[in-house]
């Protein structure tokens, strides 16, 4: 931007072109993290041109990484709080099965930056992923969608033996186990810096998983299905002590019906043993269903 004679670039990055050149061992490739953290203050100055000044509020989840490393260069405080080990720059993996899916993600990402860089195939250098967290401090089950940026990665090959394969209308297509085959990954270098930006898609993935529980109506005499609801609506409003009961209602000739086999899993019916009551609170329900549209408020006496 400089160079093409643009004078706000050249007074908003020229003394910062002219740090970085001020200390050489920035510009040459090295895998010490802690000769890197040295320069914190130009490494801030540097995240600057690359994140939006609305990623550094407080709350933000960003991170800068070696490529396809856990360990990371810089990090946001909410990002150091909740995803890496105490004391150390290590992130977190919670299990075996979020570390395998980071993996598959991580290999993804390998291989569409290998089929840019040798191939020119427009794979995208963005992956994306989703990963339960259980939350420390609320012990609830939140939801992150984990983005992994490789714009800032450039591959080259290991061994200049290795010869790479001719390009073919279907390497686009193959997917990873099969990118392996032919395109072994211990062939390449991978140097740059990884950016990480992790979102909180709690909202989003909890209601698609009330849905899809709420669709399996034949599954309501199995108790596991109250479980699953019950702590997927706790996570989507951030309180641990709700309960909730679910009462399917089956429509029949114009007429709402109910199973008691749904009574034990029901806070609507629950209360009331004898068969007269419940004929009543049928009736009661009838119409409400067939004349309103809008939440009822009951209160029960105790």
């Amino acid at each position: 931007m400089i160079d093409e004679n643009k004078p706000g670039a050249n007074k908003l990055y020229g003394p910062f072109i002219s740090t970085v050149e001020a200390n050489p061992q920035l510009l040459s490739a090295f895998t010490d993290p802690e000769e890197l953290r040295k320069h914190q203050e130009i490494i801030e100055m540097l995240l600057a041109t690359i994140f939006p000044p609305s990623n550094f509020e407080a709350e933000s989840l960003y991170a800068i990484s070696y490529p396809f490393r856990s360990e990371t260069i810089y990090t946001s405080p909410a990002f150091r709080k909740l995803f890496l080990k105490p004391d150390t720059f290590q992130v977190n993996i919670p299990d075996s099965s979020t570390g395998g899916n980071i993996a598959q993600s991580i290999l993804n990402l390998a291989y569409n930056l290998i089929l840019r860089r040798f191939y020119s195939i427009q794979a995208s250098y963005i992956t994306t992923s989703i990963h339960p967290f259980k939350d420390p401090e609320t012990g609830m089950t939140k939801y992150f969608e984990l983005k992994m940026d490789g714009r800032y990665i450039d591959v080259k090959t290991k061994d200049e033996g290795f010869v790479l394969p001719e390009k073919t209308s279907s390497l686009h297509s193959l997917n990873t186990n099969e990118l392996q085959e032919i395109l072994p990954i211990e062939n390449f270098v991978f140097e740059g810096v990884t950016i990480i930006e992790v979102a909180d898609v709690t909202e989003r993935e909890v209601i698609s998983e009330i849905k899809n529980n709420l669709l399996g109506i034949n599954a309501f005499s199995d108790a596991t299905v109250y479980d699953n609801l019950q702590l997927h609506i706790q996570a989507l409003i951030g309180l641990t002590g709700i309960k909730i009961g679910i009462t399917p209602f089956f429509k029949m000739n114009n007429f709402y019906l109910f199973s008691e086999v749904h009574v034990n899993n029901s806070l609507l019916f629950s209360p009331f043993f004898l068969k007269s009551l419940l004929k009543k609170l049928h009736l009661m329900n009838f119409c409400i269903f067939t004349t309103n549209r809008e939440y009822a408020a009951f209160s029960y006496a105790r």
